[in-house]
């Protein structure tokens, strides 16, 4: 695997920061620079806002979704 971009790392943290739900990925993927929009991590995130979209998600997908997530990209 390669090294991850610096701006794959920082849509990494924004996301440890935020209150995970659709609307919050959609931002958080409107502001991605060219050079993350081919990364692991957004292959990820897209399909997750759909997840996260639907209005009986709970705190249980969430964290699970959080396991996927690192799981997938532990080097960023």
């Amino acid at each position: 695997m390669g090294v991850p971009e610096q701006a794959e790392r920082e849509l990494a943290e924004g996301l440890a920061l935020g209150q995970w739900s659709g609307p919050f990925f959609r931002a958080l993927l409107r502001e991605v620079p060219p050079a993350v929009q081919s990364g692991r991590l957004i292959d990820v995130l897209a399909p997750a806002t759909e997840v996260l979209d639907q209005a009986d998600v709970d705190e249980n997908v969430v964290r699970q979704l959080r396991v996927l997530i690192d799981a997938i990209t532990p080097d960023i």
